[in-house]
């Protein structure tokens, strides 16, 4: 059943503009072929699932407390959050899921995107789709359309929009949540075009906010940006009729790298949405090569992997500025720290454990002792994703390892599993198992299920 408490206002006329760079954006998606969007879909789920887990297990991080606490104080509401027992108003849960989901930087990112997509979409949508009665199709089919348009929008103004400072998960997020939020509102082009120019007109988030609750906080904002955007485009409120392409609008003034035909090729794997991907570590995505390369090396020392004199992490400008937190204080500052990271995983620390990101893992002295004998080179030449690790042993032996990270390499089907089992990790701390294995079985019929409230209240803890 779909609710009536909120209708499109009637379609304004406009006249079709054939260079409106916006209305080609929210063509995208209803362009592509039929079986290109039901595995948009289906990538959908898969990062729907992501989600839930993630939002599952911040639920209970303090900014996540303190953000209920302020909005019970406002007044409650009847819109149920994800792990918490509390009741909001819509704008308010909205808000606190989007914070949850992003508090342990353990969430979903596209390349595209330059940030975390689902952080904003979900978070918009998942309420909306609840609160409208709306069924699983139509949230997957407005999910994939919102992740078509962020990884547009992404694009257009890469990268210099990131190089410069700002946050994408953020700035691009709030008018991807809006475009997905257009769909399930069905408002027609010239609306849906509105509500990303009153998107884009808030869109606000600063790299300078990462290690601290700013920047899970920045999500929040983005997908209750989102929301009201297309709310009010429902209700005929305008906004700019090419907020993307104009030459005083979003792109133009917050990139150098303004690019219409970046913006409208073809994703890489048919959708935007099938290039998401999934953390295997809840910190900064940057760190998981060198991650990667420090489990690798632990595996090869075997027994030697205490006799590690000098740990030497090389890593590019661009990484330098995003997750070379020297000296972190703490938890929240560790995600971003790529040198102790690489201490962590050398010493055998879990690091897909949210609960190994803790104040106190910074202070036991024999991590300590390791994460003082390793430095970060910045090499000027390297690509983002190209990483180096040298390790130095008490004996005099030197080993060297290189990654250059393809993220997009993993199969819809590995990705999904990958989901899956992550999501069992999570969720069953949060819900039990049986619990988690029940909510499991209901996202894999999401696409069939008729009304998105009854998850909503299956989440609810």
């Amino acid at each position: 059943m779909t609710s009536t408490a909120l209708k499109p206002a009637a379609a304004a006329v406009a006249p079709e503009e054939a260079g409106n760079l916006t209305r080609q954006v929210v063509r995208r998606f209803r362009s592509i072929a039929p079986d290109k969007q039901a595995a948009a879909r289906a990538a959908a789920l898969s990062a729907f699932t992501d989600w839930l887990g993630v939002t599952l297990a911040g639920a209970r991080e303090p900014l996540v407390e303190s953000l209920v606490a302020e909005a019970i104080e406002e007044g409650d509401g009847v819109r149920p959050l994800v792990g918490r027992p509390e009741r909001l108003r819509l704008a308010d849960a909205v808000l606190v899921n989007g914070a949850a989901s992003h508090v342990l930087d353990y969430d979903d990112g596209m390349g595209a995107f330059s940030g975390h997509p689902s952080v904003s979409i979900a978070s918009a949508l998942f309420g909306l789709a609840a609160q409208r009665g709306q069924g699983g199709r139509a949230f997957l089919d407005a999910y994939a359309e919102a992740a078509e348009a962020g990884g547009c929008i992404g694009l257009l103004v890469a990268p210099d929009h990131y190089g410069r400072g700002f946050h994408g998960t953020a700035t691009v997020g709030a008018m991807a949540a809006a475009a997905g939020c257009a769909r399930l509102l069905e408002l027609d082009e010239s609306r849906t075009c509105a509500a990303i120019g009153l998107a884009a007109a808030r869109a606000a988030g600063l790299k300078a906010s990462f290690g601290s609750d700013a920047k899970p906080l920045q999500a929040g904002w983005a997908a209750v940006v989102g929301l009201t955007a297309a709310r009010w485009a429902a209700r005929g409120v305008t906004g700019a009729q090419d907020p993307l392409g104009d030459r005083q609008g979003f792109a133009a003034t917050q990139s150098r790298s303004f690019d219409p035909q970046a913006a409208l090729q073809p994703a890489r794997n048919g959708s935007y949405a099938a290039d998401i991907v999934f953390k295997p570590y809840a910190s900064c995505a940057v760190t998981h090569p060198v991650i990667d390369l420090a489990r690798e090396l632990r595996a090869e020392l075997g027994a030697q992997a205490g006799q590690v004199a000098a740990v030497t992490v090389r890593i590019s400008p661009e990484a330098d500025r995003i997750c070379n937190i020297a000296a972190p204080r703490t938890g929240m500052e560790l995600k971003f720290s790529i040198r102790v990271l690489s201490a962590l995983a050398l010493a055998g620390v879990d690091l897909s454990d949210p609960e190994s990101f803790t104040d106190e893992v910074l202070v036991r002295p024999e991590l300590k002792a390791l994460s003082e004998r390793a430095t970060v080179e910045i090499d000027p030449a390297w690509p983002l994703w190209r990483h180096g690790l040298t390790l130095e042993l008490a004996d005099g032996t030197t080993l060297r390892r290189e990654i250059e990270s393809d993220t997009l390499k993993a199969s819809a089907d590995q990705r999904r599993v990958q989901v899956r089992r992550k999501f069992g990790a999570l969720a069953s701390r949060r819900l039990g198992a049986e619990r988690s294995a029940s909510l499991l079985a209901a996202l894999d019929d999401l696409e069939s299920s008729a009304d998105m409230s009854a998850l909503a209240e299956a989440v609810r803890a």
